[in-house]
């Protein structure tokens, strides 16, 4: 049941507003995905978080992540955007 598991990803998202506005569609893309895949997501939107220094208020609800969000932040997305974050900050 991929319920107690979207229950754990839930408790590990950084701004837990809007969970009963996921949709039935987006849990079966999320089961479809698995558990491990969608903790790197998490993962990889918090490192981004903590990177760019962002304010809460901008922190994406948790029913935006959980909605179709969080293929932004997978390995393959996060990857191929390397080159996009390499010169945040510098002056070009």
């Amino acid at each position: 049941d991929f319920s107690a598991e979207f229950e754990n990803l839930w408790k590990l998202y950084p701004r837990r507003i809007g969970k009963s506005k996921v949709s039935k569609k987006a849990m079966k893309e999320l089961e479809k995905a698995g558990f491990d895949t969608v903790k790197k997501a998490i993962e990889n939107y918090k490192a981004e978080i903590q990177k760019f220094h962002t304010q809460e208020q901008y922190i994406m609800h948790g029913s935006t992540f959980f909605n179709g969000g969080w293929k932004d932040y997978t390995e393959s997305e996060v990857n191929g955007d390397a080159d996009l974050y390499a010169n945040v900050g510098t002056n070009l």
